[in-house]
């Protein structure tokens, strides 16, 4: 695993041969966050840009239900971008757990609807998987 200063790397959330997502703590403060970065291999100037381009459009959009920027910073001239944590499940773990009632579902439904909507009214897409949701049933797009 990483280290990043300021950063605690509590665990690895999401890996693939490009991206890296970690669970951290933002130690001045003891906030949870999301790190994002790429594996050093993968980073190429367009995904470089596309990342700066992620944090730019992420940042204008309301945190109702899109995951918010916190900033993004380079470590070792890779980028990392430091997103809110919010803690939830993953859609598809919490239809895969059952048991939620009509109106829970209804509710995520909208939920993701209107955060899609941002999003593509910015014109960044998402990938399907990136849906997560808190206990509350408030449902956020996580990347």
């Amino acid at each position: 695993m990483i280290a990043i200063h300021g950063y605690r790397i509590v665990s690895v959330l999401y890996e693939s041969t490009v991206h890296v997502l970690y669970h951290a703590i933002e130690e001045s403060s003891g906030r949870p966050v999301i790190l994002k970065t790429m594996q050093e291999l993968a980073v190429t100037p367009l995904r470089f840009s596309r990342l700066r381009l992620e944090h730019s459009i992420t940042s204008r959009i309301p945190r109702t239900s899109v995951v918010g920027a916190v900033s993004l910073i380079k470590h070792r001239n890779v980028p990392v971008f430091i997103k809110e944590n919010v803690s939830g499940i993953p859609l598809d773990q919490l239809i895969a757990l059952g048991g939620m009632d009509i109106a829970d579902v209804l509710t995520i439904a909208v939920q993701l609807a209107d955060g899609l909507d941002a999003v593509h009214g910015h014109a960044y897409g998402c990938k399907a998987g990136e849906h997560h949701c808190c206990p509350c049933h408030l449902a956020y797009l996580l990347d």
